[in-house]
């Protein structure tokens, strides 16, 4: 009996997985697969709970998740209805996120490997909501301040209707090249948003 192309692929897709997912996942948890974290989950799903009554508020029909790790955030906006694509760099994330798409027969849910700078922001698609979560400062670190505002202002002028924004404050350290913070990050970020 010959052996099938899709059965040997769905074995060795369970077999990547297993070794992506170990020891554990490192940020975001995807517990529809019983994949938790200690460290982090409940700071993620309060933020999901924070942004729920916004999305719902304006409607979204569509979102792009930019930075979206394992995607659970992703996969909440999916198994919400709305189409949703993760944009992420870290192939291993990707791969994981991928698996979990087709694990739980999501649809209208998708992905892209691709780091986003300068040069790529343009490719991130317009949609209802974009979600840029913990990504802000990690362009600052690695391409600066001013390459930063300039991936935030072409991301934020594809969102159609909502853009959330986070970012590390002052418990970054210097070699994040962050601008000072010293009065608070809330309203240097303030500041920040409002002219960028």
């Amino acid at each position: 009996m010959p052996v099938r192309r899709a059965t040997v692929n769905r074995v060795l897709d369970r077999i990547r997985f297993f070794v992506d997912t170990r020891p554990a996942l490192p940020y975001q948890p995807l517990p529809w697969l019983d994949l938790h974290t200690a460290r982090r989950e409940t700071g993620v799903q309060t933020r999901w709970d924070a942004m729920v009554p916004v999305i719902d508020d304006v409607r979204a029909e569509s979102a792009v998740d930019v930075g979206c790790n394992v995607g659970y955030y992703t996969i909440m906006l999916g198994r919400k209805g709305i189409p949703t694509v993760g944009i992420e760099s870290n192939r291993r994330y990707v791969r994981i996120l991928m698996h979990a798409i087709a694990e739980l027969q999501l649809e209208n849910v998708g992905t892209l490997n691709m780091q986003v700078t300068p040069e790529t922001a343009a490719l991130v698609p317009r949609t209802d909501c974009i979600l840029l979560l913990s990504v802000w400062h990690h362009i600052v670190r690695e391409r600066g301040l001013d390459a930063a505002t300039s991936v935030l202002a072409r991301i934020w002028s594809h969102a159609a209707k909502v853009l959330f924004f986070e970012t590390g404050e002052t418990e970054m350290p210097d070699s994040y090249g962050l601008p000072e913070m010293k009065a608070g990050g809330r309203a240097y970020l303030s500041e920040y948003l409002a002219a960028t």
